[in-house]
Parts: C-alpha cells; structure tokens; sequence
C-alpha cells in the first residue's frame, strides 16, 4: 500500500469521526465521545500533512506542464518552481511516512518508575538526585 491510498484510508476514517462527532447519541455518550475525539484529533495532523502533501503534488505536475510552453520567461519561472516543489517534496514524503506509522499502543500507559542510589556513597545519592530532578521536569 503507497502511501496515497494510506491517506485516503485515513481520511475515510477521518470524516468517518467527523460525521460522528456531529451524533447526537454520540454527543450524549462521554465516554464515546472522548474517544472518538481523540480519534478524530490524531488523525487531524495526518489528514492536513496529507492534503499539503497533495497540494505539492498537484502544484508540481501543474509546473511541470508549464515547461512545455514556448514563452521562455514562463518555463523559468516554471524551471525554478519545479526546483523549489522537488527540494521539499522527500521532506514532505518523509514527515508523512512517520505520520502513518500506527502508534505504539502502550504509549498512553502510565510508566512507574524507581531511582534509588547504588553503590558509589554520596555520589551515586547526588547522581539519583539529579536523575530524578530530570525525569520530574
């Protein structure tokens, strides 16, 4: 799967949560809700790279037909915005392909974690210290 058809995936679900969020059974369940707002807030951020992603896209098929034309103030302005869309495109691509990674279930859990100073005297104590002053920041 490219990761077009991935977007259009995501942005099926996307107006999916949308139409949802507009639910009045759903507006009177809080729990629901909740969800699927959060559902539709992840997928926000996904759905708007996509559509710049597009959006470049779209602009440098546009540009690249513009080369063809005879006028040649037009093909350089053509040449340089071709130059400029392809520069930022892999970026793009790049961002978006991070994006579509599903997330890793056990981030919204809750970590626990102990620091106690080891053996080394008062400065294992001093580096426990510090660790923790860190991690509480």
């Amino acid at each position: 799967m490219n990761i077009l058809q991935e977007l259009e995936a995501k942005r099926a679900d996307f107006t999916k949560y949308e139409a949802d969020l507009a639910d009045p059974a759903v507006i009177g369940n809080s729990q629901k809700l909740k969800e699927i707002s959060q559902a539709y807030n992840e997928l926000r951020g996904i759905v708007e790279l996509g559509d710049v992603y597009e959006k470049t896209l779209h602009d440098l098929q546009g540009a690249r037909e513009m080369l063809k034309e005879t006028n040649p103030e037009v093909r350089s302005m053509a040449e340089s915005e071709v130059a400029e869309l392809v520069a930022t495109l892999p970026a793009l691509e790049e961002r978006l392909a991070l994006a579509l990674i599903p997330p890793d279930p056990l981030d919204k859990k809750d970590t626990i974690m102990e620091i106690r100073a080891g053996t080394g005297g008062d400065e294992s104590a001093l580096f426990a210290a510090e660790l923790f002053r860190a991690y509480s920041r």
